[in-house]
């Protein structure tokens, strides 16, 4: 008797271990990506595949903790090597299985709801639908409806909403409140009947994980703050300066006449705030849009998410005098293979200074580093551009763009492609393992052309394509195939010799590039 009363309570831990494991083919929604288990590997992990509402592409992994039911970590993957919404790899993520909706919740290392993900039974669509329908309702049919909260539903709020919204939790059951200004403004809601002991309000799950998730939400934005608001009225040259660590405040901080410095050890994957439209029109002259052509005519100054198909690039219109400046260790990314890093069109006097910039991954591309047209007086100082960009630097009917001590290495199609461009210098640069097409490439409308101090190596295919004379002066080139040194006869030297070697031998180092 006593060995089955021993097995019949290890096959009922066993049950509620089972239940509350994630199992492949649940589905799960955090408000703005749609998440589907696609394989429970061996040793718990977990790997899911998420969608946007415009076709963003998402994915994540947990493992499962030993010992602990229902407890998995979140963890890094080849595809996702970031940790969203701000959190850290190796947070605790639990599934949360004690009432109705179920739903994982990424906890901080104190414990706080830093993130939710409600399991649904519904479709892509129609769980976007519902989204929509949650965005419109008040906050005080959510709260008294006992709807599960997310970050997305968030988002739309002030602090001081969000204060009150997480109270309104606790004033349903009766809370009474000490502090003045709750009390005066829950005394005043006819649904409001304060209760004479605390202590004995009880919360459920959803609602226990609502006020976590809107108090992490908070404190979130209280710790953004001061990196945006820590110097007010700092100018510079009678410019604005906005101190910016993050995605958000980096692309509200984008406009005319403003200089914006990244906070040293900044990554900023843009991708992050480009697939929220939500979040991405926080600021002033925003568009979430596929086609900015009449905006860009226009001449008015605007800040785009801009669609490519497989996802978003950001995409300057009409902006003058902006100067994007990294401190050390600063680096700009996205993932879609078809988005520039960024997009500057009809944009005059923009400098951009140590700063590295790319694609999160390697490989085939059809996105640029920087692109840019039809703009005047860019500067690109200090940088690293990198692959899988399709070019470095692609330029159109631009005047006056100058690349000095930067980098353009391991791009996909080539360095770059200059059409109809005038009075561009790249000086004391370095041009490494790009591949495969002509990968300087300088069409005949183009016009003074000059490259000088600069170098070249381990690059693949003809590596000069001029259509019209340039200037070379004291670079070094060095090219595996000396039939493929390109059109070596337009190169003018003005008197300075160029060093021109049938190797491909790595270069030595040199300061070049980010401080």
């Amino acid at each position: 008797m006593r060995k089955l009363a021993i097995l019949l309570v290890a096959l009922i831990v066993a049950m509620t271990a089972q239940s509350q494991a994630i199992k492949s083919g649940m589905n799960f929604f955090d408000g703005v990506t749609y998440y589907t288990v696609k394989d429970v590997r061996p040793g718990g992990i977990v790997y899911m595949t998420g969608t946007t509402a415009d076709g963003g592409w998402a994915e994540l992994t947990l493992k499962a903790k030993a010992g602990a039911s229902g407890v998995y970590t979140l963890e890094p993957s080849v595809e996702a090597d970031y940790a969203p919404f701000g959190a850290e790899f190796g947070w605790e993520v639990r599934y949360e299985t004690g009432g109705e909706p179920r739903f994982l919740s990424v906890r901080t290392p104190v414990g706080d709801v830093a993130w939710i993900l409600q399991q649904t039974a519904l479709g892509k669509e129609r769980s976007f639908d519902k989204q929509n329908e949650l965005r419109s309702l008040p906050v005080g049919d959510v709260v008294s409806q006992g709807r599960l909260l997310n970050r997305d539903y968030l988002s739309r709020y002030e602090p001081e909403e969000l204060r009150l919204m997480r109270n309104e939790i606790m004033a349903r059951h009766g809370y009474n409140f000490s502090s003045t200004d709750l009390k005066a403004y829950f005394e005043s809601q006819p649904w409001y009947r304060p209760c004479a002991d605390n202590t004995a309000i009880k919360l459920n799950s959803t609602e226990l994980a609502n006020v976590q998730l809107i108090r992490c939400f908070e404190n979130q934005i209280a710790a953004e703050e001061p990196e945006y608001e820590d110097t007010p009225g700092v100018t510079e040259g009678g410019r604005e300066v906005s101190y910016v660590s993050n995605e958000v405040d980096f692309i509200a901080s984008l406009k005319s006449n403003t200089i914006i410095e990244i906070n040293a050890g900044t990554r900023l994957n843009l991708t992050k705030i480009l697939n929220r439209q939500d979040f991405f029109e926080l600021g002033d002259m925003r568009l979430y849009t596929g086609d900015y052509a009449g905006p860009a005519e226009s001449g008015e100054p605007y800040v785009v998410s801009n669609n490519v198909g497989e996802g978003r690039e950001l995409v300057l219109l009409n902006l003058k005098n902006v100067t994007i400046r990294g401190g050390k260790d600063v680096e700009i990314v996205v993932e879609p293979h078809h988005a520039n890093v960024l997009k500057l069109v009809n944009c005059e006097n923009v400098a951009i200074d140590n700063v590295t910039m790319g694609h999160q991954e390697s490989g085939y591309c059809e996105g640029n580093v920087i692109y840019m047209s039809d703009c005047s007086v860019v500067s690109i100082k200090h940088c690293d551009l990198y692959g899988c960009g399709a070019y470095g630097l692609q330029c159109w009917r631009s005047h006056g763009v100058s690349m000095e001590q930067s980098i353009i290495r391991d791009c996909t199609y080539g360095i770059m492609e200059l059409y109809g461009c005038t009075g561009c210098t790249f000086e004391d640069c370095e041009f490494i393992r790009n591949k495969e097409y002509n990968l300087v490439y300088v069409s005949e409308e183009c016009a003074d052309i000059s490259f000088s101090l600069c170098r070249f190596a381990e690059n693949r295919g003809v590596l000069f394509d001029f259509r019209t004379p340039v200037v070379m002066q004291s670079c070094e080139i060095h090219h595996g195939d000396v039939a493929k040194f390109g059109s070596t006869e337009l190169i003018i030297t003005n008197g300075a010799d160029n060093l021109l070697l049938e190797d491909d031998l790595p270069l030595l180092q040199r300061e070049v590039g980010p401080k």
